[in-house]
């Protein structure tokens, strides 16, 4: 069997053989904020300041369907990343946060619907264990929609909803992923049949 049969053959078993599983990605959810509209305190100097974040939740988490503070909603072990941030300087990420909590809810498709979402630290250099709290709550019982608060707080926030951006379909993924193992194979097959004709003509011409 010639090398470009041989590619060929393994590009149509690897296709049969992909499962998406294999192709999973963790999700990515992305929130921000309009600017806050109430503040008391530091939060009240420069500014505007509005509430963003973004964290990840590991391939193969059950992310249909999901009812805040119902069964499953609390995402929080599986999340392996995340970011929180307010335009003022400050930034809680996994690697400072004191503790953190994400709770959501969800369409059939995994877009968010509704949440509690919050993460804490202390604050560097204060003369006492002071904690810096950020979040976003959606309930309707919730006293305000996004916050930044030190202490008992809120020092900023706002009770207008923010954004999420789109979250991509897992199957869009799976898709790419088996476009580009084409492409790749492709290339590899017409590299391999260029240099066969190369080596094809290059014997032809020595036995002239």
């Amino acid at each position: 069997m010639t090398p470009l049969k041989v590619v060929l053959v393994l590009s149509i078993a690897t296709s049969f053989l992909i499962r998406p599983s294999f192709l999973e990605a963790d999700t990515i959810y992305s929130y921000t904020s309009p600017a806050y509209d109430q503040c008391r305190g530091t939060y009240c100097l420069g500014g505007p300041y509005a509430l963003s974040f973004t964290f990840d939740v590991a391939a193969g988490t059950p992310l249909d369907n999901l009812t805040l503070f119902g069964a499953g909603s609390d995402v929080s072990v599986d999340v392996p990343s995340f970011t929180f941030t307010d335009g003022s300087g400050l930034k809680i990420d996994k690697t400072n946060a004191t503790s953190y909590s994400f709770q959501i809810e969800t369409d059939a498709s995994g877009a968010m619907t509704a949440w509690s979402v919050w993460a804490d630290t202390v604050i560097p250099g204060s003369p006492e264990p002071t904690l810096e709290d950020v979040g976003s709550n959606s309930y309707t019982t919730a006293t305000y929609v996004d916050y930044s608060m030190m202490g008992p707080g809120p020092d900023d926030a706002s009770q207008n909803l923010g954004a999420w951006a789109p979250v991509p379909e897992s199957s869009t993924l799976v898709d790419l992923s088996v476009e580009l193992l084409g492409l790749a194979t492709a290339a590899l097959a017409l590299r391999l049949k260029h240099s066969h004709h190369a080596r094809d003509s290059a014997g032809r011409e020595g036995c002239e």
